[in-house]
């Protein structure tokens, strides 16, 4: 009978000859192109299908997240709601209605506009303004963000990241994968305060006759603290540096031949 006599087996041998880190950069440098590719098909998918919903419509979602979450306060917004009304009279047809226009309670100076034509503005912006043209142009803004979509693009893109970290077993709480979506954003975020700054310059001067106070809300947000403020900085970082913004609207104007003073009106929002 024959004895079996088993081999030794090399030290290492389910080891690759190269080094671990040049392994794992590999596998990265594969994955990347296939994420890519993923997320422009995701993109390209939901804003394709984001395309059939209507403002009107959108506005519909709004009111019924205002009810859902009870955030209508008839008093309180009701002259937030006339300016807005007032200011998006020159854009409205039966497919396009005015966002809801509300007054949020924060400590700094700001607005948004969410998905839905849901607008916030701050108790801080309403109270620092001087008058209602210097508002009005920070709601104009936010109805340039209304007229061209963004906030429903915002929505697509929110869903394709979610999608694409669902895909890679990254959940919420994944630090890198959040900077990446972070600094990403900031570019497109970009662009699209640069288009909602345009409409907001020819919205001021249908509703005024005149541009004067387009320059304020940016002014301010450059001299406080000297922009060392968290709270300034929270608004900065997403938008463009104020002095571009101002420069680049200085020349819109004069292109449009736009008047660049006239009467102001002081607002009753306060």
């Amino acid at each position: 009978m024959t004895k079996f006599n088993p081999k030794i087996i090399p030290e290492g041998i389910n080891s690759t000859p190269e080094n671990p880190l040049v392994d794992f950069l590999k596998l990265i440098a594969q994955l990347i192109p296939m994420v890519l590719i993923v997320y422009f098909l995701l993109d390209w998918g939901t804003r394709w299908a984001f395309s059939f919903i209507s403002l009107k419509q959108e506005v519909q979602m709004g009111t019924y997240i205002l009810k859902k979450n009870e955030l209508k306060d008839g008093n309180k917004n009701a002259p937030m709601q006339s300016l807005v009304d007032a200011l998006w009279l020159p854009f409205k047809n039966q497919d396009s209605p005015a966002p809801h226009g509300l007054v949020i309670e924060e400590a700094y100076a700001n607005a948004f506009m969410a998905p839905g034509g849901i607008l916030q503005v701050t108790t801080t912006l309403v109270n620092q303004s001087k008058s209602e043209n210097e508002l009005s142009f920070v709601v104009c803004h936010e109805l340039g963000h209304y007229f061209h979509r963004h906030a429903l693009t915002r929505l697509s893109r929110s869903l394709v990241l979610g999608l694409i970290s669902a895909l890679l077993g990254l959940g919420s709480d994944n630090g890198a994968l959040n900077l990446g979506i972070e600094l990403g954003e900031l570019t497109y975020s970009r662009e699209q305060e640069s288009e909602a700054d345009r409409f907001a310059l020819s919205c001021l001067n249908s509703k005024y006759g005149h541009i004067q106070e387009f320059d304020t809300f940016f002014k301010k947000a450059a001299q406080a603290e000297g922009l060392t403020n968290l709270k300034v900085l929270q608004y900065v970082s997403t938008h463009p540096i104020p002095e571009n913004r101002i420069d680049e609207l200085i020349a819109l104007g004069r292109n449009n031949n736009f008047k660049f003073h006239g009467d102001l009106k002081q607002h009753n929002l306060k």
